[in-house]
């Protein structure tokens, strides 16, 4: 059972506002001018990349490599955020003349970072200058090994940073000498932010590097960093660059995948590119996604999306897998039955699935996660959080346990010996109780505003886009609507009928309005009991036969109170 509450409280001026104010004020923009950024939107809007830290060196001697031709290794890490990094970067830097070079870890042998294997791969092969993008920030030792053999290392990160390593320039808006004011950038947007630095001091114009914002828009959505306004306009932009023209290792993709969108939003980005992107990191080698996303054409590109289109099969199936034996483990280990974390561990699960379970787990069993696999009396694997719960400071207070650790609030990787897992599982447990406020552990549904499905019209739905794209941070809006029953017409549907396809009449005017209520077939025997309900939703726009009805998409439904 969820707890619903309403996301912003107003005070007495601002309730007597019109509905569409009242939502402006809820997201920040409380005049004309705030309004204007979503009316008249531009990249001029993104902000001056020279208040980037470190940035003008990093650019100093990106200049200099390309006047000595000097070789450049771009490394990158194995999701979505690292290979779309490296993809932008090697295809820009490589489209300018420079001699450039990729190289993505192999995600079990090497692990997260910047490995000792890119390092010495970078000094055997002789190259003068790595990049590392998504990560850096924490591999002092590497960039230490490199740089003692008279090879210059420019770190792009966005994770937190400890003592910064000896780099010859790191950009990191997060770190504690940077004024940049964009401190959610994803590792993507760092890296973008380093190329346009770098093509304003080649005095070139910006706009074929905006050509590569479709990288940027998949990186930003994909590792849930907020959409404030800079991120916001990387994916409204990214995404205009996708709906013009998909570049053919996405083409490929979206063509593999069936799916029936006829455009590219946040939703195909994070459900139909992301998963297979990671796909390949997560079951093959990363490097794979790269060489997708650089193809040259769509023949070319369909040979590999295929290839990939195996391993997100593979890797769903592992992930099903998985979830299942994770289930029968809470259920029989005492720990879980008043834990505040689930943590579950077994020696032979895909490391590379790990993290997608541990979000499945949440689905069903609401509280932070961990799945963890062994290997050589090594236990790893990643950790995910709910709202409430700052993951990485709670994997710090427990470091003394671990060997290795890293990420962010919501989303964590990490090492411990096996020996340690008892001690390390109570100390967890503790130190995530102590973050508990109140009603923490129950799913919490935020909604905008209580209305009447009678002020719904096309005229409301096209205001709300106007603030579109929604993500964290610029959240789209959540309505409820209060005393509405089935006019007969709800029922289960998709192919596992586990959808529930609603037609809802509400009470006091008598609109009827179709809704859609993914993975609610649940809740199908209340909706036909014909007891008023009330439901939380979004709006969504249905063409049919050029005839354009607004419709519900339900997060949510439960009997109305008296």
């Amino acid at each position: 059972m969820s707890i619903w509450r309403k996301r912003y409280t107003l005070n007495e001026n601002e309730q007597s506002l019109s509905l569409i104010e009242r939502l402006h004020i809820s997201r920040g923009i409380t005049n004309d001018q705030d309004l204007k950024k979503f009316t008249h939107r531009s990249p001029n809007q993104f902000l001056d990349p020279s208040l980037l830290k470190d940035l003008d060196h990093a650019v100093e001697r990106l200049m200099r490599a390309k006047d000595a031709n000097e070789s450049i290794l771009i490394f990158g890490d194995y999701d979505v955020d690292g290979t779309t990094s490296v993809s932008m970067v090697y295809g820009y830097l490589r489209d300018l003349g420079f001699k450039v070079e990729y190289y993505i870890p192999d995600r079990y042998k090497e692990g997260y970072g910047f490995s000792i294997s890119g390092a010495m791969y970078a000094i055997e092969h002789h190259f003068n200058l790595v990049i590392t993008l998504d990560c850096g920030v924490k591999d002092g030792e590497r960039i230490k090994l490199c740089q003692d053999q008279g090879i210059d290392v420019i770190v792009c990160d966005h994770h937190t940073p400890g003592e910064l390593p000896c780099a010859y320039a790191i950009i990191n808006p997060k770190r504690p000498d940077c004024l940049y004011p964009n401190k959610g950038l994803s590792g993507c947007g760092v890296g973008f932010k380093l190329l346009q630095g770098l093509t304003r001091s080649l005095n070139l114009s910006e706009n074929k590097l905006y050509y590569y914002l479709d990288f940027v828009a998949l990186s930003t959505a994909a590792d849930i960093v907020p959409f404030t306004e800079e991120n916001q306009l990387f994916v409204y932009f990214g995404l205009r660059v996708m709906n013009k023209k998909l570049r053919p290792g996405l083409e490929a993709m979206f063509k593999l995948s069936s799916s029936k969108s006829t455009s590219i939003g946040v939703q195909e980005m994070v459900f139909i590119f992301a998963p297979r992107i990671n796909a390949a990191g997560r079951i093959f080698a990363g490097k794979r996604s790269v060489d997708l996303m650089l193809s040259k054409d769509l023949d070319s590109a369909m040979i590999i999306a295929k290839e990939i289109e195996a391993y997100n099969k593979e890797r769903r199936f592992l992930d099903q897998e998985i979830a299942h034996e994770a289930f029968e483990q809470i259920a029989s280990d005492s720990f879980h039955r008043n834990s505040a974390v689930t943590v579950v561990k077994k020696e032979g699960w895909h490391k590379g699935v790990v993290g997608i379970v541990a979000s499945r787990l949440i689905e069903k069993i609401y509280k932070p996660t961990l799945v963890l696999t062994e290997l050589d009396g090594i236990l790893s694997g990643s950790a995910r959080s709910i709202p409430g719960v700052d993951m990485y400071e709670s994997l710090q207070a427990c470091s003394e346990h671990l060997t290795q650790f890293g990420g962010h609030t919501m989303a964590a990787g990490l090492s411990l010996p096996a020996e340690n897992f008892n001690l390390f599982r109570e100390k967890l447990n503790a130190v995530i109780r102590e973050q508990f406020q109140g009603d923490l552990l129950e799913r919490v549904q935020y909604f905008d505003e209580v209305i009447q499905l009678a002020e719904i019209d096309v005229d409301l739905y096209n205001n709300i886009q106007l603030l579109s794209p929604f993500g964290p941070a610029m959240e789209e809006p959540v309505f409820h609507a209060k005393h509405l029953t089935d006019t007969g017409h709800t029922r289960a549907v998709g192919s596992d009928q586990s959808h529930l396809s609603l037609s809802l009449q509400e009470a006091n005017t008598g609109k009827i309005m179709k809704g859609i209520f993914f993975k609610g077939a649940d809740s199908l025997a209340l909706v036909q009991s014909k007891q008023p309900i009330d439901i939380l939703f979004k709006l969504t726009l249905n063409n049919w036969n050029n005839e354009e009805n607004i419709e519900l998409e339900i997060k949510d439904l439960r009997l109305s109170e008296i």
